[in-house]
């Protein structure tokens, strides 16, 4: 499924743009070199790479300026970080969002696009909580939130999701869902758990908003869950596809095409029998005796006068030579 960065009006581009994702990767910036230039006073001349590591999109900040974020958490310079719809970035002032590309098809059938999108949505948005690690270097990991208990992050070996950083704690935070709602909670860890970009007071919980991560020492956190508000983000994009085309019309067959009707009628009976002979549609003598169509009756041959009488007289011819040969022998 193609990817998409939507860049929102701003200035004198009254329009939102689209701009198609490459794997090989795309510079988003106020540079003049950019492949999408976002020239907005917020911006300046800074950019980020969006490009494709594995089966991850990830955005990398590539001069380190602070002014592109993910989720409310800065990037770090150089250091990748996956990016999935329906998170986006933000940067300087502008939030920029990723989303999926229904026309990328090749057909372009909405049921084709419809059955796509709802794979699409049914993969980015679980049906169950998950926490994936998006940056640092366990980066691709994921824990899914599957009972009502408390889940550990941290150095230990009992925690559920291991922390991989020397300045973490052994028990740095803790994640649980409460009813509709996952609540991380920080356990008084001494370098601090950051919601966004709002540090958590120690062992005290804050209620888990997908659209921000959650940063512990190097390392950052994503929560993917099936929402309302992902689910219209993510099928946003539906939008634009054009209904689909109903099937063309199949061509008559030329056996249900009448023949066409003679121009001029002719006064000849011969011609007449013949003209309704040939537009009469042709029948197997099966099927007309099997359903009962009258037969023609059988013609009598005709018997021409000079046949008998040539016939008659070899007959009598050959019986006076018989007559002359017994009078011979007698």
């Amino acid at each position: 499924m193609r990817l998409v960065l939507t860049i929102p009006p701003y200035g004198n581009h009254a329009d939102a743009q689209w701009i198609p994702l490459r794997e090989a990767g795309i510079d988003v910036g106020g540079a003049s070199d950019c492949d999408a230039i976002v020239d907005h006073p917020s911006v300046g001349t800074a950019r980020v790479r969006i490009e494709r590591q594995g089966e991850h999109w990830v955005v990398i900040d590539r001069d380190g300026r602070g002014v592109c974020s993910v989720g409310g958490v800065a990037l770090r310079a150089r250091e990748p970080r996956i990016v999935r719809p329906p998170h986006g970035l933000r940067l300087g002032d502008l939030e920029l969002a990723l989303a999926f590309d229904p026309l990328d098809s090749q057909d372009g059938a909405t049921r084709d696009v419809v059955l796509r999108a709802a794979a699409f949505v049914a993969e980015v948005a679980p049906n169950r909580p998950r926490i994936r690690v998006v940056e640092g270097p366990r980066m691709g990991e994921t824990l899914d939130l599957a009972h009502a208990r408390p889940y550990r992050v941290g150095r230990g070996e009992s925690c559920d999701l291991f922390l991989d950083a020397e300045d973490a704690s052994r028990e740095h935070f803790s994640i649980e869902c409460e009813g509709d709602r996952v609540v991380v909670r920080d356990l008084g860890s001494p370098r601090g758990t950051y919601l966004g970009r709002s540090r958590l007071a120690p062992n005290r919980g804050a209620v888990w908003d997908p659209a921000r991560m959650v940063r512990a020492a190097d390392t950052v956190f994503s929560l993917e869950v099936a929402t309302q508000d992902s689910a219209q983000r993510l099928l946003e994009p539906l939008e634009r596809v054009p209904d689909e085309a109903p099937p063309p019309a199949e061509a008559a067959s030329e056996e249900h095409v009448p023949p066409p009707a003679p121009e001029t009628p002719s006064d000849d009976p011969a011609a007449v029998e013949a003209a309704t002979a040939s537009a009469a549609p042709a029948t197997s003598p099966i099927v007309e005796s099997a359903i009962g169509l009258p037969q023609e009756p059988m013609r009598k041959a005709s018997r021409d006068p000079t046949f008998v009488i040539v016939v008659l007289a070899l007959v009598l011819g050959i019986a006076g030579v018989a007559a002359l040969v017994a009078l011979f022998l007698w």
